[in-house]
């Protein structure tokens, strides 16, 4: 985890005008991020906030999915 914060944060530093890409795998990693965009099986399956993500996944969950 605390290689995740460092990348982000030097990627922020010596690139502050440029739009990063990241893969994760973890949905708490994304926080940091303005938009994300979620992958199921090859698809999208979500574009949105962080927030928004983490509404989907806990319906999904409620839903037993």
């Amino acid at each position: 985890m605390a290689n995740e914060q460092r990348v982000r944060k030097l990627t922020k530093e010596r690139l502050p005008d440029k739009t990063p890409t990241s893969l994760l795998h973890r949905l708490e990693a994304a926080v940091e991020y303005d938009r994300i965009l979620v992958m199921d099986g090859g698809k999208v399956t979500q574009f949105g906030s962080p927030a928004e993500a983490v509404r989907y996944s806990e319906l999904r969950s409620s839903l037993g999915h």
